[in-house]
């Protein structure tokens, strides 16, 4: 009982924090005034929010390990990996509906996913949210999925399926290639954290 009100507790701070961050970007959006900026804005604040939710559900459980090995454990950390992966992949179809609307709405609809950058995205959305398929314990026994923990690895293919659609797409300042590299090689390391 205690863990279900934890994980509950949890999820709700989570959708709370999440929606903020998202009514943030939105009134940052309606401050500004030329169109494309503020459309650009939007995309990019939306796809780097739910990559900085993915990227904080991914780090959770390598922090609890390290924590452990530190011998200093960080309580009810684990519950938190589970609502920011649902959070990021809420956002992630956000970030895709915006893109598709203000992008591709007046172009033929494959017309963009002929490029790399779109295609990564697409991959990692449609993975993402099978994953979220598979996050609820009820329709996980109900779908009878045996191999739920290898299943759910494919997370670091999300995670490399985003950085080149980020790394690829149009909307990245060039300062932000070092930053993401660095993210690269800490989830790297933070994976040989795994006994």
């Amino acid at each position: 009982m205690r863990a279900r009100l934890l994980t509950s507790t949890t999820s709700s701070w989570c959708a709370v924090l999440t929606a903020v961050a998202l009514g943030v970007i939105y009134l940052r959006y309606q401050a500004l005034s030329f169109a494309w900026e503020a459309e650009q804005l939007l995309i990019r604040e939306t796809g780097v929010l739910a990559f900085v939710l993915f990227g904080a559900s991914l780090m959770c459980t390598p922090l609890k390990r390290l924590s452990q090995r530190l011998g200093r454990s960080i309580p009810n950390l684990l519950p938190w990996r589970r609502s920011l992966g649902l959070a990021s992949a809420g956002v992630a179809i956000v970030h895709m509906l915006i893109s598709y609307r203000l992008h591709i709405a007046d172009a033929p609809i494959f017309g963009a996913w002929f490029q790399p950058y779109a295609q990564a995205g697409t991959a990692a959305l449609i993975l993402m949210v099978a994953l979220v398929m598979t996050s609820f314990p009820k329709l996980n026994q109900r779908l009878k999925f045996r191999h739920w923990k290898t299943l759910h690895r494919v997370v670091f293919v999300i995670f490399f399926l985003l950085l080149l659609h980020i790394i690829l797409g149009p909307h990245l300042p060039s300062g932000y290639i070092l930053a993401l590299l660095a993210i690269l090689a800490t989830v790297s390391w933070t994976g040989r954290l795994n006994p």
